[in-house]
């Protein structure tokens, strides 16, 4: 599922569905912007991926370039290209975002009063144990994010050689 004109300001928006064929998809247009979160939570709960982005995709190319080169598409994330896509132009829209002024260094060359901790070493000892017990108590992101991606990627090449034996089957047929 892919969410297309998200943007601040839009009251509407345009919602790709991609079948799982590769070949064939629906577009839902002018969805009330403040039924968006409301959708996310569904497809959330049923398992759905979904993405969002400002502008309205070509489809049929996406998808035709996916099939014609799916090993590819596997290779470089499946639809992370969507994501990226957004953060990139989160990025591009306030080079801000990137570097917030308050916290820049002072350019007067001043020594600051503000380095002394209010924190003694004994505080900042047992905040740093509690920090490394929570972080061993179980798989970190990058290894829940790399089992996701690659269940995802067994998944789809399973439907890939499930699709590829159908169209062998539906051939054989014909002749």
């Amino acid at each position: 599922m892919h969410f297309e004109r998200v943007a601040f300001g839009i009251k509407n928006f345009d919602m790709a569905i991609i079948f799982k064929d590769f070949h064939t998809f629906k577009r839902i247009n002018s969805i009330p912007r403040e039924s968006i979160e409301e959708i996310k939570a569904y497809l959330n709960e049923i398992g759905v991926i979904f993405s969002e982005g400002v502008v309205p995709m070509n489809w049929n190319a996406v998808l035709q370039q996916i099939r014609e080169d799916f090993e590819s598409f596997l290779e470089t994330g499946g639809w992370r290209f969507l994501q990226e896509d957004e953060h990139e132009e989160a990025e591009e829209e306030d080079p801000e975002l990137a570097e917030d002024p308050e916290f820049a260094d002072d350019e007067s060359g001043e020594a600051s009063d503000e380095t002394d901790s209010d924190f003694s070493d004994e505080e900042d000892e047992d905040y740093s144990s509690e920090a490394d017990d929570a972080e061993s108590e179980g798989p970190s992101w990058d290894e829940l994010e790399k089992r996701a991606y690659e269940d995802d990627r067994t998944a789809a090449q399973k439907r890939h050689q499930q699709n590829d034996e159908k169209d062998r089957g539906r051939r054989a047929g014909r002749r």
